[in-house]
């Protein structure tokens, strides 16, 4: 089964990295969002776009959102690989997310 996640259900501005940041942070949308997603379906869709005009994410909602999968999730890398899209129309927030994945310590 898929599942599709929206970001811009979650917040039009996600921002910052942990609740202390705001209730928008990319810890809370890991937690409350693609982890649940990730361990109740085969292939997670994330799509990026849907947010407020002009927004830019920043990398530390970047790195905590999808890098903190395999950081503090504790999730396989080959299984993101396998289960988890992510899309958007800007290639370089879709390579440095998967980056984060890869190499979550290398960003610290």
């Amino acid at each position: 089964m898929k599942k599709t996640v929206d970001i811009g259900d979650f917040s039009k501005i996600p921002f910052g990295r942990t609740p202390e940041d705001g209730k928008y942070c990319a810890q809370n949308f890991r937690k409350k969002i693609l982890v649940p997603a990730l361990n109740e379906y085969d292939e997670v869709e994330v799509l990026l776009d849907n947010v407020e005009a002009d927004y830019e994410y920043g990398s530390s909602f970047l790195h905590e959102a999808f890098g903190g999968l395999v950081q503090h999730e504790k999730f396989e890398v080959d299984v993101l690989d396998k289960k988890l899209r992510i899309v958007t129309s800007y290639e370089d927030i879709k390579a440095e997310s998967w980056d984060y994945i890869h190499a979550p310590d290398k960003y610290q």
